[in-house]
């Protein structure tokens, strides 16, 4: 983002990250969060995760420096070039799974010139008319633009209750994508990851966080895994498992790869799933910690996350 750009009525920091300006204060135990969207939030920033982990625990700061559409390879710069000079106590890297999982391969498999060329996710050509294609329809059964978190462009509000009444009460949303698109989103994904004969992925994502460690130095690292919401909500499941070619998706697989071999290497981690099935049902049949057909945490969803990361970064406080 730009420096000062507005999200959810919050100026991002001069460094276009959205936070508070970064300054260490004695005695202050400093954490920087590294990660994609779900690091750079969808959610005003009084309700961030980041901010509610702040909260719950006197002398932390978390800075959140995640960048929408990032990815492993853009961690490991983000981390070299701009964290580790600010010299925090510890970094927290997020990886969600799913995006994170498929571009991993970018840290373990060289690309020639041509064969970026002849990828079509790669080009302007293919994917410019592709996507205004998908725009038009979104909108058509919509009835308004798509891609977009309702509220995220509204002005400067001092009364966030009053202004995103959503937040509190997730049937009020509007979806972010139709039915039928969002589905398929899903279902492309967890075709991708839950597959026991597709993880070739496995080794690439096991390097990211390995090489990030080596990286960090002697500097704190852990990792956070955040689960995609198939694999919380287990309407959405059950749908996914109603298309053609899907026996056998195992849908904890990479939960489990990635939890093992980090436990293995003796790399410190949150995995976000249990709390997330932990939260009780509403009386809907669904948990509700993402957005309306969109696959970012809602506010309830911050709040599990904030309060579960709490956890694992109290005990730093005061051992810096």
């Amino acid at each position: 983002m730009q420096p000062g750009q507005l999200h959810y009525g919050f100026p991002c920091d001069r460094r276009g990250f959205y936070d508070q300006d970064y300054e260490k204060k004695p005695g202050e135990t400093v954490v920087a969060a590294i990660g994609d969207s779900f690091s750079f939030g969808v959610v005003p920033h009084a309700y961030h995760y980041t901010t509610l982990c702040e909260r719950a625990v006197p002398g932390l700061q978390v800075y959140n420096t995640g960048v929408i559409a990032a990815g492993p390879a853009e961690y490991l710069a983000i981390l070299r070039d701009t964290v580790l000079p600010l010299e925090p106590d510890a970094v927290l890297v997020s990886i969600f799974i799913d995006n994170d999982v498929a571009e991993a391969h970018r840290f373990t498999t060289p690309r020639s010139f041509l064969a970026q060329w002849f990828d079509r996710d790669n080009l302007q050509l293919f994917q410019v008319p592709r996507r205004i294609a998908r725009a038009v329809a979104e909108r058509s059964a919509l009835g308004k633009a798509a891609g977009a978190v309702q509220g995220q462009f509204l002005a400067v509000a001092d009364d966030l209750e009053a202004t995103y009444p959503w937040l509190a009460e997730p049937g009020l949303e509007q979806p972010t994508f139709s039915h039928e698109t969002f589905l398929q989103i899903e279902a492309d994904r967890s075709f991708y990851i839950c597959r026991p004969e597709g993880t070739a992925y496995d080794e690439p994502i096991k390097r990211a966080p390995f090489e990030m460690q080596r990286v960090a130095g002697k500097t704190l690292f852990f990792v956070l895994l955040i689960p995609d919401e198939f694999q919380v909500e287990d309407r959405l499941w059950g749908e996914l498992q109603q298309r053609p070619g899907r026996a056998g998706l195992d849908r904890d697989l990479p939960q489990r790869l990635l939890s093992d071999w980090l436990e293995d290497q003796g790399i410190p981690y949150l995995d976000l799933l249990p709390a997330f099935r932990a939260v009780p049902e509403l009386p809907d049949g669904q948990r509700h910690l993402y957005h309306q057909l969109d696959t970012h945490w809602n506010r309830r969803g911050n709040e599990v996350a904030g309060r579960t990361l709490a956890n694992l970064l109290a005990p730093l406080v005061g051992k810096g």
